[in-house]
């Protein structure tokens, strides 16, 4: 779903020419990796040494 959202909010930031909209895209894929980092940490910490 985050990816459609930064998707959408790129391809409408490049047709719109506008850079807030562009920057909003790109805030959305840091929060996307951010959960993916937190995700496989969760994931790490999890098994035994």
């Amino acid at each position: 779903m985050q990816y459609a959202s930064f998707a959408v909010k790129l391809a409408l930031g490049l047709v719109i020419n506008s850079i807030a909209v562009i920057t909003d895209a790109f805030n959305n894929m840091t929060d996307i990796s951010s959960s993916v980092i937190s995700i496989i940490s969760a994931k790490i910490s999890n098994n035994p040494p």
